[in-house]
């Protein structure tokens, strides 16, 4: 299934066109963490930049299944393969 990456606050939005696919809402719940995760790895002193924003997950008929405060540190256990 098709779902849909927005980003939005309060008075803006910026709509993803493209989407990714994704096998299961589990999946999808787990690779959005992780991207974002990942983000915030990246730019540990910058959630004060998102504060007041949030990413929507949209499937392909536009209902909302999934938000992120983008403002808050999202916390993902650390997946290891052996």
């Amino acid at each position: 299934m098709k779902y849909y990456f927005d980003l939005a606050n309060h008075t803006e939005r910026i709509v993803d066109e493209d989407g990714i696919e994704a096998c299961s809402v589990a999946d999808l719940r787990i690779q959005t963490a992780m991207a974002v995760a990942e983000i915030q790895r990246e730019e540990p002193d910058g959630l004060d930049q998102w504060a007041g924003w949030r990413l929507e997950v949209l499937d392909a008929a536009g209902q909302l299944v999934l938000v992120i405060d983008l403002g808050r540190r999202l916390h993902v256990p650390s997946i290891k393969y052996s």
